[in-house]
């Protein structure tokens, strides 16, 4: 740590660092509003450009498989760059993918700024959590200050994203949000430059080039298998899976051989001996696998059956990020008033009940306002859960690894987000068109099938529907696939919870800080 960050951990935090902060949080929101308008506006990239089904899912893939691929190395990266550097590097990339993409003319254009800013996502999420552990290292009085934050970030991101989208759907266009990005981007990277100190940087050492491109291939061949293997023979996936897993296993051995060796290394597979990373981790990216059954049912399910517009969608959608904001304020006052794993055990008991609570609002007595209350229970629950699980992830990581702790962490989520997204998806398709098949005919149960397992498709909501919602008999099918997704992704929720009880009781604040002694990654040089 330099010594800018050693001040800062021990004495109050200067108002220009919070500003530094803030303003972190600001490229955050960006990036994931930026996400949630593109699912929301599907009809009408559909129409601008005239895209098939199969172009849809590549802009959406591709932006997935950028961002998995190249998270764990732009958190090392950083590491050994600077966190500051690569984060304004990372707001860089995203206003040039933002403005490509508001100013895109055809779908290749637009594909390139969703690659951007995939890119984009992957070097300023895994920096912006090592930016974090670094200005609020695990003793800061402020630290469950800033981590609350951080959840209120996301909380207030996921409910602008779909009334944005939304609202722009029905009203305007979805290229003014893009564009009205770059200068706020712009406004963020001014903040950070100007607020947080310069951190210290890795000795520099041959880049581990061989890692990378395994990891970089296996990360992102898994994402597309994950979202666009349904068009693909079992032949086709069996064999990219097995691709995926070998070149993951040579992977990990060649990263464990160069840490013994004192080599560079892409990825420091010594934070997994840290319990509280481990577990904290695993239990992170089950609790945000769950969140996928009502984020794929949801809008397809109330704009088909129910009618809804866009706008009307996203209001109920942001409830769920409303509830996010305060259960990231309440893990504050809560973690000083109990112990840290029973706020988080309780909280994440809550995420399974909440899933299983939505089941009968998808059915004829279903309303918007029930819907939106219980998504903000289920909200409340997930911030103050994320919250105490980020500080327990980062807790044990030394403060020279921080993003690439972030990266690791972050591309676990997005990786368990796309499998779970195809799992659930399965769920929904099947048990509808099981459903249909029961009561319907041969090529209602066809369309269904064709409908429901392209889950990127779903989100044009009723608009690019061809089945009338008055059609009783597609209802019930997709209510009783709604409830099947939700009862699966309550399942996850619970695992997530299971894992919970094997949090530590007590901080364990000095045992694991010497994981990365002698494993290669180098010594921080101080300051340039």
């Amino acid at each position: 740590m330099n010594r800018s960050l050693a001040a800062l951990a021990d004495g109050p935090v200067p108002v220009r660092v919070w500003i530094g902060y803030t303003s972190v949080l600001l490229a955050i929101v960006l990036l994931i509003v930026d996400y949630t308008i593109v699912e929301t506006n599907v009809p009408d990239l559909v129409r601008d450009f005239d895209l098939s089904v199969d172009e849809i899912g590549t802009v959406f893939t591709g932006y997935l498989a950028v961002a998995a691929a190249f998270m764990i190395p732009a958190g090392k990266l950083a590491d050994r760059w600077g966190r500051r550097n690569l984060f304004l590097g990372g707001i860089a990339i995203y206003a040039a993918g933002s403005l490509l993409t508001g100013l895109a003319w055809d779908f290749w254009s637009l594909l390139a700024g969703r690659l951007l800013q995939g890119l984009s996502l992957a070097t300023v999420l895994p920096t912006g959590l090592g930016l974090l552990n670094s200005t609020f290292p695990p003793q800061h009085p402020s630290r469950h200050r800033a981590l609350g934050l951080w959840a209120i970030t996301i909380g207030v991101a996921a409910a602008l994203g779909p009334l944005i989208g939304g609202a722009l759907a029905v009203t305007a266009s979805w290229r003014i949000a893009f564009v009205a990005g770059v200068p706020l981007a712009a406004l963020a990277a001014a903040g950070v430059r100007l607020g947080l100190p310069e951190d210290a940087k890795l000795a520099a050492k041959p880049f581990d080039i061989g890692g990378l491109s395994l990891l970089v291939l296996a990360a992102g061949t898994l994402v597309v298998v994950a979202n666009r293997g349904d068009r693909w023979g079992i032949e086709t996936i069996a064999l990219l899976l097995t691709a995926v897993v070998s070149a993951m296993a040579l992977f990990a051995w060649i990263e464990v051989r160069r840490a013994r060796m004192g080599l560079d290394v892409v990825a420091q597979f010594a934070l997994f001996r840290a319990r509280t990373f481990t577990v904290g981790s695993v239990t992170a990216a089950l609790m945000s696998c769950g969140d996928l059954g009502f984020q794929i049912v949801l809008p397809f399910f109330t704009g088909l059956v129910f009618g809804y517009d866009p706008l009307r969608v996203g209001l109920v959608l942001a409830a769920y990020g409303i509830g996010i904001g305060l259960g990231g304020a309440m893990a504050e006052p809560a973690c000083r008033r109990f112990d840290e794993r029973t706020v988080a055990l309780i909280a994440l008991g809550a995420l399974p009940i909440t899933l299983l609570a939505l089941i009968p609002l998808f059915g004829p007595n279903g309303s918007e306002l029930a819907m939106a209350l219980v998504l903000a229970v289920y909200g409340v629950a997930w911030g103050l859960a994320y919250a105490i699980l980020v500080n327990v992830i980062f807790r044990d990581v030394p403060e020279r690894a921080s993003a690439m702790a972030g990266g690791i962490q972050s591309s676990m989520r997005l990786l368990a987000g796309a499998l779970s997204a195809a799992l659930l998806t399965a769920v929904f398709s099947g048990v509808s068109a099981s459903r249909l098949g029961a009561v319907g005919s041969a090529s209602q149960r066809e369309h269904a099938i064709q409908m429901s397992s392209d889950w990127h498709f779903i989100k044009c909501h009723g608009r690019c529907a061809t089945i009338a919602p008055s059609d009783a008999e597609i209802g019930a099918a997709y209510s009783t696939g709604a409830a099947a997704t939700l009862a699966a992704a309550a399942g996850l929720s619970a695992c997530a919870l299971g894992l919970g009880f094997l949090l530590p009781r007590r901080p364990r604040r000095t045992a694991d800080r010497r994981l990365l002694a002698g494993s290669g990654t180098g010594q921080p040089t101080g300051s340039p």
